[in-house]
């Protein structure tokens, strides 16, 4: 049962919570310095709505986004479940997934500092650094290493396969060593042979 609009959300200064239905409430309040107002969405539910959560700033989040939040939360508390329990998991999921993740890029350099000083030749390392920047970092450099892909992989291949084999296979090589030495941190806990 909707009762707000974009031009009533606008209009509303009354402080307070202003209802839209189905748990959704529109809570207008004054800021901290008391010169304006700030506008939030809120999600209410349980006995008498006595649990609430927030769903965002109406700067940040439009009716039909907190609508469609505000269903999505009635479905989990239908379910039997905290929607703000369940937002907190996927949020601290969230977190040590991108703690435990590392670029390619990034792994690629420590990979090389780690290992620079057991290569005889100096110019070992420079090499390294130079087939991964010049073949791989535009392809997977800035992606996690848990998102590279064997098709990635075959991107970075295929247009120097035929022609500059003996190259292909070194990068081939280190690529995977890399995601090895990322696998061996901790930083993808599966790795897609290719």
């Amino acid at each position: 049962m909707s009762k707000l609009n974009a031009l009533k959300i606008k209009s509303i200064t009354k402080i307070g919570m202003h209802s839209d239905g189905n748990g959704l409430y529109l809570k207008v309040q004054p800021s901290s310095n008391n010169s304006t107002i700030n506008k939030s969405w809120i999600f209410r539910w349980g006995a008498q709505g006595k649990k609430s959560m927030g769903l965002g700033s109406v700067k940040d989040i439009t009716l039909a986004e907190a609508r469609d939040l505000a269903i999505e939360c009635s479905r989990l508390y239908a379910r039997g479940l905290d929607p703000k329990e369940e937002r907190a998991k996927i949020h601290a999921e969230k977190k040590a997934e991108k703690e435990n993740s590392i670029t390619f890029s990034d792994a690629s350099k420590q990979y090389i500092e780690i290992h620079k000083a057991s290569w005889e030749n100096k110019k070992h390392g420079q090499q390294w650094e130079n087939t991964l920047k010049t073949y791989a970092f535009d392809v997977i450099g800035n992606k996690s290493c848990s998102a590279v892909t064997k098709e990635d992989v075959l991107k970075i291949l295929t247009p120097i396969w035929t022609t500059k084999t003996e190259t292909a296979t070194r990068v081939r090589s280190r690529i995977e060593s890399v995601l090895d030495w990322a696998k061996a941190k901790g930083y993808l806990q599966q790795l897609n042979k290719y």
